[in-house]
């Protein structure tokens, strides 16, 4: 079985189980349609057009109880050719986690993982022949001894694997995580936690073993009007002889400007790998509308490097989410600054706009807009590029639960190193069956939410 049919099992498994339980919240939709490209090969000249089916399903899960949790978000979809450009292809995002409290409040077994794609070859743009599955998956103990009212020692323990579905880029992760905190205030902690990870490398990619360490103090309060959580201490890198180490830094504050609009800011530093930026993409601190999960120019595939080396990260994120009656609006800028250790032709300085809104013309019928924009620059090669999309959607509810929706998609890429400019027209008719507007899911009130590292 291939790592794209394991994963498709696993995703499905996972849904099915809360349905069949009272307490479960779920949200789903499927659509099936056809498209049309103009340059399906996304090529500079002599591209062909080709029609495309496509099946998808989009599904969003809260399962929340004494003695289990379970969190799962996704939105997948199947591509075949007519004209066998490509062969059958697989896209989209998914992540889910799921926790069997064995002592409730003090003993806990986790599974999480996280599904998505990823280019193969970075200095290229994005085709079904450049881009590939890549897997997180992690499990493993989550300890909570109180000693009173106000303070507990924390402890979690994880075995993670990264498969990618062709290179050999693939890792097991041993981790190890302990923390002492107290309870400020009935909305505030703070504690100091301790963390070891050993990553070992699949030897056919001849990255060396290594060990990331961090020592930090976290202090998080939520309130009614904002929210907001700092970790600052040190962290280093272990590589045989070698150490590399540096402040960590993450800090993230949302604030609410009103009964319907809030604003989140986000910037840290901190050490990490390709197991951490795809948990960080696909994942979310809460379910939310399946709507808002983008990908990187409207093609499917995240912004993964292919590589077991890690890096310094160094990123801000600013996002905007307003909730109108009748009009939706998501709009975030962000910049990061990735430093890869001992393989500089990987590092790059990345900059992003993304934007959503969505309004209700009428009860029926809805006209939505999405836009990305997106800026690699290569410290070492001359191989900048920028991506860009745009998708204007109009959909038609035919009845409760069945829409249409027609769609037209551009996308284009230009890179300095090859010198080449891409653009590629896309039209889309699809049938959707499921609920139109995916309602917002509260996050999950795990009992180790403390513990939610990259």
């Amino acid at each position: 079985m291939t790592l794209s049919q394991r994963r498709c099992l696993y995703i499905v498994a996972l849904t099915i189980l809360p349905i069949c339980t009272q307490s479960a919240e779920l949200a789903l939709s499927g659509d099936i349609g056809v498209g049309r490209s103009g340059n399906v090969q996304r090529v500079s000249s002599g591209g062909s057009s080709d029609n495309i089916e496509t099946l998808g399903v989009q599904f969003a899960v809260l399962q929340d109880s004494d003695r289990y949790s379970l969190n799962l978000l996704g939105d997948l979809a199947g591509y075949r050719y007519a004209n066998r450009t490509y062969n059958d292809q697989l896209s989209g995002t998914a992540n889910g986690s799921a926790a069997l409290h064995i002592i409730p409040e003090a003993l806990s077994w986790v599974v999480e993982d996280n599904f998505g794609q990823a280019r193969r070859d970075l200095f290229t743009v994005v085709t079904p022949i450049n881009s590939e599955n890549i897997n997180y998956f992690s499990t493993g103990p989550d300890i909570s001894l109180r000693f009173d009212a106000n303070m507990r020692l924390l402890a979690h323990l994880r075995y993670g694997r990264v498969d990618y579905e062709l290179s050999p880029y693939g890792t097991d992760d041993y981790e190890a995580l302990v923390g002492l905190e107290r309870n400020l205030s009935s909305s505030s902690t703070l504690s100091l936690d301790l963390s070891d990870r050993h990553v070992v490398p699949e030897q056919a990619s001849g990255s060396p073993k290594y060990d990331s360490e961090r020592a930090f103090i976290r202090y998080s309060v939520r309130g009614s009007v904002t929210t907001a959580g700092l970790d600052v201490g040190a962290s280093r890198l272990v590589e045989y002889n070698k150490t590399d180490t540096g402040p960590l830094i993450l800090a993230t504050v949302t604030r609410k400007l009103s009964g319907y609009s809030s604003v989140t800011l986000q910037a840290g530093r901190e050490y990490t790998d390709a197991a951490g930026a795809l948990a960080t993409t696909t994942g979310a601190p809460a379910l939310t509308a399946i709507s808002n999960l983008t990908a990187v120019g409207g093609s499917g595939v995240l912004a993964i490097t292919q590589s077991a080396t890690p890096y310094v990260h160094n990123f801000g994120q600013l996002s905007l989410n307003m909730d109108g009656l009748r009009t939706h609006v998501r709009f975030g800028l962000s910049g990061a600054d990735d430093r890869y250790l001992g393989q500089a032709q990987l590092d790059r300085k990345t900059y992003a706009a993304t934007g959503i809104v969505t309004r209700a013309l009428t009860p029926k019928l809805t006209i939505r807009v999405d836009g990305s924009y997106t800026r690699n620059e290569f410290q070492t090669r001359s191989n900048d590029y920028r991506e860009a999309s745009g998708i204007l959607s109009l959909n038609w509810a035919v009845g409760r639960l069945l829409s249409l929706q027609l769609s037209g998609e551009e996308y284009r890429y230009s890179s300095s190193g090859a010198g080449n400019s891409v653009t590629e027209p896309r039209v889309w008719l699809k049938l959707t069956y499921g609920q139109r507007a995916l309602r917002q899911f509260a996050p999950s009130r795990a009992q180790f939410a403390s513990f939610a590292t990259n």
